[in-house]
């Protein structure tokens, strides 16, 4: 993950950049309320000392002082979207699991710590590297944490032993965050926000087809039918082989009736 600079000369880091891009789709002033925020614990984070002391540090200021957690009671309908928001989750401290990890991983980058995503069990896990041979395998929801060495250093706990580790992306949490907040907002009727975050994520792929087929999903549902049917036929057009294909094919031959009863 990657900073950049700021008019200032600070570096502005990921989550940062995120805020922006939900900006899109939010409140512009709960977003700048956010950066605030972000700002203030940003000044708190350690940047001298040995890694293990900054780790640790982090850990403090994230699970004992800023109070970060995930929803402590089942969410209601209304309250859905709200956690798998970036800019909730830094006025709240209260967030779904994958924005917990994304919130303190920019905080250990920016602490000079090196991290790394991993799957285990299907769940997200950090691995934080000490040095060549110690890391640390850290549960970003309870915040419990196991440091480790390598196997042939003659320490094995039983998280070693069990781990078949698949190595994620930055870019994949990204991802899976933009994709999380547009079927919350799908699932709570705030159909514009989420062609919103469709918009977004096609200005980075433009010509991906199961992007078009999402954006034609929302469209139709927003009862923009020609602009559906545009997106359902680039679908097809690309994917000749789909599985998907005929079913598509049959609600472009319905939205097609649909506009021109409208003529």
């Amino acid at each position: 993950m990657s900073f950049l600079q700021s008019e200032d000369g600070s570096e502005i880091s990921q989550l940062e950049l995120w805020l922006l891009t939900e900006a899109q789709w939010s409140d512009v002033a709960l977003i700048e309320q956010a950066r605030q925020q972000w700002q203030q614990l940003r000044a708190l984070l350690p940047v001298q000392g040995s890694l293990m002391n900054r780790f640790d540090a982090v850990m403090q200021l994230f699970y004992q002082q800023a109070l970060f957690t995930a929803p402590l009671q089942q969410l209601r309908l209304s309250h859905l979207p709200e956690p798998a928001l970036i800019h909730h989750a830094l006025l709240k401290r209260e967030a779904e699991p994958l924005v917990l990890s994304l919130i303190l991983i920019d905080m250990l980058l920016l602490s000079g710590l090196e991290v790394q995503p991993v799957w285990y069990q299907q769940q997200l896990v950090l691995q934080v590297r000490l040095s060549a041979a110690e890391k640390i395998w850290l549960d970003p929801v309870s915040g419990q944490w196991q440091c480790l060495l390598k196997p042939e250093n003659g320490l094995v706990g039983t998280l070693a032993d069990e781990m078949k580790q698949v190595p994620g992306s930055f870019s994949q949490l990204e991802q899976r965050l933009w994709q999380q907040q547009k079927q919350l907002f799908l699932l709570c009727g705030q159909k514009e926000k989420s062609l919103a975050i469709v918009q977004h994520l096609l200005s980075q792929k433009p010509d991906d087809p199961f992007l078009r087929r999402e954006r034609a999903l929302i469209l139709e549902l927003l009862d923009h039918w020609s602009l559906a049917i545009a997106d359902y036929q680039y679908f097809v057009e690309q994917r000749p082989d789909d599985p998907l294909n005929e079913q598509i094919q049959q609600q472009i031959r319905q939205l097609s009736c649909y506009s021109q009863s409208l003529h």
